[in-house]
C-alpha cells in the first residue's frame, strides 16, 4: 500500500481525502475519473458553448474563470491545505434558495464523483452579495466537496464555517448541518405568528404560548447541538496543536467524526498526543496526513 502513498498525497492536495478502510487503488481510480470528467466538461464548454452537468445545462460564460476560482479558494488552501480548483463552478441562481449564496452538488457515477459548485449571479460582478463573501462561499463549498468521500457529516459544517471572517458565522453557522433545520425553524416561526393572530382574534394568550413551544424547542435543540459540536472541535484542536501547530486545522479536517470525538476525549483525559498517534501509524490515511503535515512529537 505504501507504493500508493505519493499518489494519495498528490490527490489529498487537490482535495481528495482518503476515507477509512478505502481501497487505495479504487480510490485513486475514482479520483482520477473525477478529474478526467471535469476536464471533459470544460472541453465541451469550450467546443460547444454549453454542457450538461448533473442534469442541468450550463453555458460557457457561466463558468467561474479558473484564475478567479483559484483566488477564491485561498482560504481553503491556507486553512485546510486543499486546492480543488479543478472543480466546475458556475454563476447561477438555479437550485439555490433565496437566502443561500452558493452550494455544492455531487453524485457518484461509475465509481467517480461528479461535482459542481454554484454561486449566485451577483458574484460575477462583485465580491460581496448581502452578507456573503465570494471567496468565503466558494471555499466553504469546497470543504463539502473535499469531505464528500468521507461521508462524515457531524462536524462538516462547523469545519467549513471555521474559515469565516465573521465570528458570528463561525459560532452559529454549524447549527444548520442538514436539510431539515431551516424548514423546521421557519415552520415553527410561522406557527408562532399564527398563534399571535389567534390571540388577537380573541382567544386567550395560552394559544400563543402553546404555539411558541415548537420554535423554542427547535432553537433550543439547535443551540445545544451546536454547543456540543463546537466544544468537541475546540477540545480536539487544542489537543492536536502542540504536535501539529498551525497545521492542526488541516489535520482535524481530515479526521472522521469518531476520531474528532476521540481526540477531544484524549485531551480531556490528559493522554499524550504521541500516545494517541502511535496506533495510527499503520493506517494509510494517517501516513498521508503525516506526510503532508508532520507531527512534532517526541
Amino acid at each position: 500500500m505504501v507504493d500508493h502513498l505519493a499518489d494519495l498525497v498528490g490527490l489529498d492536495e487537490k482535495g481528495f481525502i482518503l476515507p477509512p478502510r478505502a481501497d487505495p487503488v479504487s480510490f485513486c481510480e475514482a479520483a482520477r475519473g473525477t478529474l478526467d470528467w471535469s476536464q471533459a466538461v470544460r472541453r465541451e464548454l469550450d467546443e460547444k458553448g454549453r454542457a450538461r452537468v448533473l442534469g442541468e445545462v450550463f453555458a460557457a460564460d457561466q463558468l467561474v474563470p479558473h484564475d478567479l476560482l483559484v483566488e477564491c479558494l485561498a482560504p481553503a488552501r491556507a486553512t485546510y491545505g486543499i486546492d480543488p480548483s479543478w472543480a466546475l463552478a458556475f454563476f447561477s441562481n438555479k437550485h439555490l434558495p433565496w437566502y443561500v449564496g452558493g452550494s455544492a452538488f455531487y453524485e457518484k457515477a461509475d465509481g467517480a464523483l461528479r461535482t459542481c459548485l454554484l454561486v449566485r449571479e451577483p458574484f460575477r460582478r462583485k465580491e460581496r452579495w448581502l452578507v456573503y463573501d465570494r471567496g468565503e462561499i466558494l471555499s466553504h463549498e469546497a470543504c463539502h466537496l473535499a469531505r464528500a468521500m468521507l461521508s462524515e457529516p457531524r462536524f462538516e459544517e462547523p469545519l467549513a464555517y471555521g474559515m469565516s471572517h465573521s465570528a458570528f458565522r463561525r459560532a452559529v453557522g454549524g447549527a444548520f448541518s442538514a436539510r431539515w433545520e431551516a424548514p423546521v425553524l421557519l415552520g415553527s416561526a410561522v406557527i408562532l405568528v399564527l398563534g399571535a393572530g389567534l390571540e388577537l382574534a380573541g382567544l386567550g394568550p395560552w394559544v400563543k404560548l402553546a404555539c411558541a413551544v415548537p420554535l423554542l424547542g427547535t432553537v433550543g435543540a439547535l443551540i445545544a447541538r451546536t454547543a456540543r459540536s463546537s466544544a468537541t472541535l475546540k477540545a480536539a484542536h487544542r489537543y492536536l496543536e502542540p504536535a501539529f501547530g498551525r497545521n492542526s486545522p488541516a489535520v482535524l479536517f481530515r479526521c472522521t467524526d469518531e476520531e474528532i470525538a476521540s481526540l477531544a476525549d484524549a485531551g480531556r483525559r490528559g493522554t499524550p498526543v504521541s500516545e494517541w498517534l502511535t496506533p495510527q501509524q499503520g493506517s494509510l490515511r494517517w501516513q498521508v496526513i503525516q506526510n503532508r503535515f508532520p507531527a512534532q512529537t517526541s
